[in-house]
């Protein structure tokens, strides 16, 4: 019998089995054709469940050289609401992987950063996963080249495996939407946001999203009525870019959104001139945020695939093949507020 408060050992599973301690660790790795009896198995597992027996992964690691630990560190995605699918659909993959997460968040600081890392590499990860809350330029410090690093939702010179939304698609799917309604005029964009398209600190992403608006625009001869600059993608810049637009211009019939918050405010807007949606007026924008399905009638948005992009993070840790930019689809979420 074992002490109590010492840690049963393989050799204790197997004295209680009455075999050998080869013979309990071919069982328990599970090794196949071993030879050994299925009344074998069933004796050394259940005197592995009886004392309480859990395998030394760390020996293990240093055998095979894998620790079954994943780093996933991230600015504030752990924290964020908006961008916790990242976190989530990592988790999930690594759950059926049979790996565990090791989370660290740096709250955005390069010292945070720093410290993160450094964190990771001491307990050994088979790969760090770097993740961003907004799809952007990040710096890093120097990172061992042994070690496998993934970017999710984040972009880096020295480092090329990066999992990215298919902003462009996701662009073309929203304009597609309203010409695929027979919107072909009377068409405007609001949230227009140059100083952020061509930043890449600020977005990788936001480019993209145009660009694939105007190149649906560029196929069926679209001009917008007008193009709304918005500095902030908040409520009331929506409210407020609407409000004015529908003020001066009664021939507005559809309006695309860059960003649901955006719309958020052009409902209230809309709503204030008397005018409905969507008999009146159309809308559709981006990110498919949890409110949408709460606005009355639902919006019609092209999501964020975040938890899809925290799978593909994980498959790419797990990967012997190295991937460069992998641009995961960006899903329509069809509403109600498009006629």
């Amino acid at each position: 019998m074992t002490d109590a408060r010492r840690r049963p050992t393989l050799a204790d599973v197997a004295k209680d089995a009455g075999l050998s301690t080869s013979a309990a660790s071919l069982i328990l790795n599970e090794i196949p054709d071993s030879g050994l009896s299925e009344d074998a198995r069933k004796r050394v597992l259940d005197s592995a469940l009886k004392l309480g027996y859990r395998p030394n992964k760390l020996a293990k690691a240093l055998k095979t050289d894998v620790t079954g630990t994943i780093g996933f560190i991230s600015d504030s995605v752990v924290t964020t609401r908006f961008a916790s699918g990242l976190i989530n659909g990592a988790l999930k993959a690594a759950s059926i992987s049979d790996q565990v997460l090791l989370v660290l968040e740096t709250m955005g600081s390069d010292d945070g950063m720093q410290r993160s890392i450094e964190t990771a590499l001491d307990h050994q990860v088979d790969a760090i996963i770097i993740a961003a809350m907004q799809a952007k330029s990040i710096r890093l410090p120097k990172i061992p080249r042994s070690t496998k690093v993934i970017l999710l939702n984040a972009i880096n010179p020295n480092h090329n495996s990066t999992i990215l939304p298919d902003e462009f698609q996701g662009g073309s799917s929203a304009m597609n939407t309203l010409v695929d309604a027979g919107f072909l005029k009377n068409i405007a964009l609001i949230g227009k946001n140059t100083d952020v398209e061509n930043n890449s600190y600020k977005s990788v992403t936001v480019a993209k999203r145009a660009a694939g608006i105007r190149d649906v625009c560029n196929k069926n001869q679209i001009k917008f009525r007008s193009e709304v600059v918005c500095e902030n993608w908040e409520p009331a810049d929506g409210y407020s870019a609407v409000r004015n637009l529908l003020e001066s211009d009664k021939k507005v019939e559809a309006l695309i959104c860059m960003n649901d918050r955006l719309a958020i405010g052009a409902y209230r807007a809309i709503r204030e001139m008397g005018l409905r949606i969507p008999e009146d007026i159309s809308i559709v924008s981006f990110d498919h945020d949890d409110f949408g399905e709460l606005l009355q009638p639902t919006l019609t948005t092209v999501g964020l695939p975040y938890e899809k992009m925290g799978e593909k993070a994980i498959f790419l840790a797990n990967s012997s093949e190295e991937e460069n930019e992998v641009l995961v689809p960006m899903p329509l979420f069809v509403g109600e507020s498009v006629r």
